[in-house]
């Protein structure tokens, strides 16, 4: 049986699949990439995927689950606060007896500055996706507007590819979290023309397209496990129903791509309990999908994925605790399968 991890996208909210994660190695006292045959994520689930899969001189993992969770609840601000921009003024666009001040209207709410310093910092200037694990194989997704199709890094295809350009891991992370409205486009010239947005924007649940992945890598394989971690459902309905463009902009910041994310998140999930259950007017049945695991957080309230103000922070460490323990037994199952396997 081979094993698969999918994270989700989610901005801060990637608190949430980090605390299971941090379940997982505490449980079965390994990292995570040696539980894994595949790993992926998309924009903060890609993050996390690299930071999981990024390795010392030798094979041990630089960073576990719980340093990352550190990354997220303490360094949050470096990424987002100090590259902050000033609120722009909308003179000409808006007619309005005030200045509408809202970042992202015109320009995105914040540089690149903030976020490829912290990246560099943690993954190396010059470290390349050739240089994760050599296990498991690590994907993670973007969106090349340039060239108008998907993209995706990959390990294995940097190792072995020659004709597949090997980026470094930073601009991985950079380009999978490039999200529209938040951060600028994420360019890297002396790579290539693209010009890459957050993943999120076609497949911020990449379950699905690993599945395949792992299919094509183990051709042979008969029997999948795959583990799809969400960063939290909101099923509060929002004020749209009537939304224009200063509807969706202004009055709620954040929602278009909100919508866009959760929608994409949730088609790959449902595609996927039917090619696990076979539903019986489908005939859709994978045999060797043997086990696909869901774990979600509902939101009561809607967190936005740049909220890093601490009680924010501290909730989201109380979801993610909630969703261990609501799903504890599952979990333990889980784990001892994962050690059995590998």
């Amino acid at each position: 049986m081979k094993s698969i991890l999918s994270i989700d996208g989610g901005g801060i909210r990637g608190i949430i699949p980090l605390k299971v994660l941090e379940y997982i190695e505490g449980k079965t006292n390994k990292p995570i990439h040696e539980l894994f045959d595949v790993i992926g994520g998309t924009s903060t689930g890609g993050i996390i995927a690299l930071g999981l899969n990024s390795k010392s001189s030798n094979t041990e993992a630089i960073y576990s689950a719980k340093d990352l969770l550190k990354f997220y609840t303490e360094d949050a601000g470096e990424i987002f606060q100090e590259a902050k921009r000033e609120y722009i003024e909308l003179e000409e666009k808006v007619e309005a007896d005030d200045k509408l001040g809202n970042p992202g209207f015109r320009h995105s709410t914040y540089s690149s500055k903030g976020i490829e310093k912290y990246l560099k910092e943690k993954f190396g200037s010059d470290t390349k996706m050739s240089e994760l694990q050599p296990k498991p194989d690590v994907s993670v997704f973007s969106y090349d507007i340039q060239n108008d199709c998907p993209y995706y890094f990959n390990s294995k295809k940097a190792r072995e590819n020659p004709n597949f350009d090997d980026y470094c891991v930073w601009q991985a992370a950079r380009a999978t979290s490039a999200a529209p409205t938040f951060f600028p486009t994420a360019r890297f010239p002396e790579k290539s023309n693209s010009i890459f947005v957050d993943g999120g924007v076609y497949i911020n649940n990449p379950a699905l397209a690993l599945l395949i992945q792992a299919k094509h890598l183990y051709p042979y394989e008969q029997k999948f496990l795959l583990i799809s971690l969400g960063t939290g459902s909101l099923k509060v309905a929002r004020d749209l129903k009537d939304a224009g463009i200063l509807g969706w902009m202004i009055s709620h910041p954040g929602a278009l791509l909100d919508v866009m994310m959760k929608g994409a998140s949730e088609t790959t999930h449902q595609q996927l309990q039917e090619l696990v259950s076979g539903n019986s007017n489908s005939g859709l049945k994978i045999p060797s999908l043997n086990q696909y695991e869901r774990y979600q957080k509902e939101l009561q309230e809607n967190i936005a994925m740049d909220d890093i103000k601490p009680k924010t922070l501290t909730k989201l460490v109380n979801l993610g605790e909630a969703l261990v323990n609501e799903n504890k037994n599952e979990l333990n199952e889980l784990c001892e399968v994962l050690v059995k396997i590998k």
